[in-house]
């Protein structure tokens, strides 16, 4: 068994193909909570519990959770687009959420934004860094 090394899951690092690929999967993580919570307030909405009205959310959310679902899909697959996409729509959803009903979960959004700017950071030296394993001791970026 080898041993890895201890990763930040705030901030990962993106200097090798394996640490990239990495924050590219924590990006597609956070697509599929935020689509799956998405859905089930979106559910509740639509059954009627009054209590999810004061968050801003309706069945049409059920549009914004197969987005992300979609996203978390393309994720998989590496897409840069999905990435850049992931983060644009959900900071933008947090921007629309709290100016029309307030902050609501800041840290968790803090935390969902990390980890999609993880995600673009990752796509984005997956492009970049060469895809064959490094020498043993090479520096690969800078």
């Amino acid at each position: 068994m080898t041993n890895q090394p201890k990763r930040n899951l705030f901030w990962p690092r993106v200097d090798t193909v394996d640490d990239a690929n990495w924050a590219v999967r924590q990006a597609m993580i956070a697509a599929i909570v935020v689509a799956a919570l998405t859905f089930i307030v979106s559910a509740l909405a639509i059954a009627g519990v009054t209590f999810v009205k004061s968050l801003g959310v309706d069945g049409w959310s059920m549009i914004d959770a197969g987005l992300f679902a979609v996203i978390a899909f393309f994720l998989q697959r590496r897409s840069r687009v999905a990435a850049w996409t992931g983060l644009v729509l959900y900071v933008g959803e947090r921007v629309f959420q709290w100016v029309t009903v307030g902050p609501k979960g800041p840290v968790m959004a803090f935390v969902f934004v990390l980890a999609f700017i993880g995600g673009v950071r990752g796509a984005e030296a997956l492009r970049r860094l060469p895809q064959t394993p490094p020498a043993p001791g090479q520096n690969v970026a800078a």
